[in-house]
């Protein structure tokens, strides 16, 4: 069976994770992550890249109630809480988020950051505010 087609598009960081052996099956095959969670009903390479970019202690939390949703037959490990934080340490780590741009681009203030913008209309809408509360 060929593999989605998402699974073939540099995706194989989550390989370690999918292929790692939790268990084993009645008919005595290994049990992967990406068995459990195909039988789950879950596309096993989203639900990785989900994973992935969640906080690992909430990633943790659902491969235990992933795992103890799993049936009993599949549930042959002792610890889950110590099998669910190893799996989740085979993910990538998350990448890291850009941090937030704040120049304004193409407006014509090229160069003035969005917060020194923000404060001088601050400081406009004040000066106006009061000459009309002064005035009348």
């Amino acid at each position: 069976m060929p593999l989605p087609a998402h699974s073939q598009s540099g995706l194989s960081s989550f390989e370690g994770f999918l292929f790692a052996d939790i268990g084993v099956q009645p008919n005595g095959l290994p049990l992967t992550i990406l068995t459990l969670l195909a039988r789950g009903g879950l596309d096993p390479w989203a639900e990785a890249e989900r994973l992935s970019r969640m906080w690992r202690p909430a990633a943790v939390s659902c491969r235990i109630a992933e795992i103890n949703r799993a049936p009993a037959c599949y549930r042959n490990r002792g610890d889950v809480g110590e099998l669910a934080k190893s799996l989740v340490a085979r993910l990538p780590a998350p990448a890291p988020k850009a941090p937030m741009d704040v120049w304004m681009g193409g407006s014509g203030f090229e160069g003035l950051p969005v917060l020194a913008l923000m404060t001088m209309m601050f400081a406009i809408m004040t000066i106006a505010l009061l000459a009309v509360l002064l005035d009348g």
